[in-house]
């Protein structure tokens, strides 16, 4: 039978890391690539967060399809490998530390004010603001996932 293996902090803080040094550098250099196709796309994406009506399934669909179009015109094929990794051993936290926030009736409002704030700073073109963005994206999101996690952490 498959064994999972523990949730832990540090797990969590080393995955971050990682994300830290690939998805800024990603995203500064994709915000000048972006089209006005891509902006549309995105903010498609950004009105499904708030969307009450939408299980989360299709809320971390859209959630990873954003952040996917935010980086995709500069990453590699590479990039794209490693980060799958990381946002796949992440989503597990993610989705522990999120879910127990979604009884909050502003949580959805929350989640897509914090992603128009990135999404702006990207539309910007400016690739030291977006991946300044990006890096306190990175920042909150662990930082609620620390907190989420912290009852059943080893």
């Amino acid at each position: 039978s498959a064994v999972v293996a523990p949730l832990s902090h540090e797990d969590l803080a080393a995955i971050y890391r990682l994300r830290r040094r690939i998805e800024p550098e990603l995203v500064g250099s994709a915000c000048v690539l972006l089209t006005r196709h891509d902006h549309a796309r995105l903010t498609g994406h950004l009105a499904l967060f708030g969307e009450q009506a939408l299980g989360l399934d299709e809320i971390y669909a859209a959630h990873h399809e954003f952040h996917l179009d935010l980086l995709r015109p500069a990453a590699t094929h590479w990039d794209l490998r490693i980060l799958g990794m990381l946002w796949h051993a992440a989503e597990r936290y993610i989705r522990l530390a999120f879910g127990g926030r979604d009884d909050n009736p502003d949580e959805p409002r929350r989640r897509e004010l914090a992603h128009a704030d990135l999404l702006e700073a990207v539309m910007t073109r400016d690739p030291v603001r977006a991946a300044q963005a990006v890096m306190h994206h990175l920042d909150v999101n662990e930082e609620i996932a620390q907190q989420g996690i912290a009852p059943i952490a080893d």
